[in-house]
């Protein structure tokens, strides 16, 4: 009976480990694509609700994400994290931040923050790592593609859920939303507009009508149309609409955006 040489299972275990790495690729790039679903994570039993909970929920997700990754990276080269301008400035960044944490006045606040900001230096050492897990991980525009359209599907539903908690109010304010802030709120669903038309741009070279561009369409029109409420008083609906409608034919036509729009949407957003 012939005894296999371990030049001979070599090849094997080489398999084995590219199969494995294959499945912990596809388990973390698969959870990095359902991160959005956290601004649907509200703990009503918290003093905090709208903001405990989330990051709670945050912290652990990314653990869990780390403690995957770190196999995956170890194992196979090609996901470790690659030096570049934003990483490296990143990185300083935190490593600043934390000789500013240790010369702090009061280093626990300083490092563990408060239940009602969730802010302090765990908070930054858990988004450092979700940045790398990211930037790593998603290594084709696929994987940000499907990131993208569960961001702009969250944007959607939260669009709705101002709707009609405004729909509900009877002072005609800003409204809160899911995430228990006017401003949140109103750059959450910015940002999924300019989702949304990266993604229909981006699908633009197929020539039929897809259902993949109109569900785009749809959902770009849907989050415009909640914007104003979350970001303006009703008496300024009509200049954010401007706006949005003017942010919409910019992505469509692939032109630079305004001055004078950037501006306006700074100054309501703060408002």
């Amino acid at each position: 009976m012939a005894i296999p040489l371990v030049a001979d299972r070599v090849p094997h275990a080489t398999s084995r480990t590219g199969v494995c790495s294959g499945y912990l690729h596809r388990t973390i790039a698969a959870g990095l694509c359902l991160t959005p679903l956290l601004a649907f994570a509200v703990d009503r039993g918290m003093v905090y609700p709208m903001v405990t909970g989330r990051n709670f929920a945050f912290r652990a997700f990314v653990e869990l994400l780390l403690a995957a990754y770190i196999p995956l990276a170890l194992s196979t080269p090609r996901y470790r994290p690659r030096a570049s301008a934003l990483l490296i400035a990143f990185a300083a960044f935190v490593a600043w931040i934390g000789v500013v944490t240790l010369l702090s006045d009061d280093l626990s606040r300083s490092f563990w923050s408060t239940f009602e900001r969730m802010g302090g230096y765990i908070t930054l050492l858990h988004l450092f790592a979700f940045f790398v897990i990211l930037s790593a991980v998603l290594d084709t525009f696929a994987w940000w593609q499907r990131l993208f359209e569960v961001s702009v599907i969250v944007g959607l539903v939260v669009g709705i859920d101002v709707i009609f908690e405004f729909m509900a109010a009877t002072d005609l304010g800003r409204v809160k939303g899911m995430l228990g802030n006017a401003q949140y709120v109103s750059a959450f669903l910015l940002f999924n507009v300019f989702l949304s038309l990266l993604l229909f741009v981006a699908n633009l070279k197929k020539q039929q009508l897809s259902r993949r561009k109109f569900a785009l369409v749809t959902m770009c029109l849907v989050t415009m149309l909640s914007l104003p409420f979350a970001v303006t008083h009703l008496g300024r609906i009509p200049g954010t609409a401007l706006v949005t409608g003017t942010l919409l034919l910019t992505g469509a036509t692939g032109g630079s955006l305004p001055g004078w729009a950037i501006v306006h949407t700074s100054w309501h957003s703060s408002q």
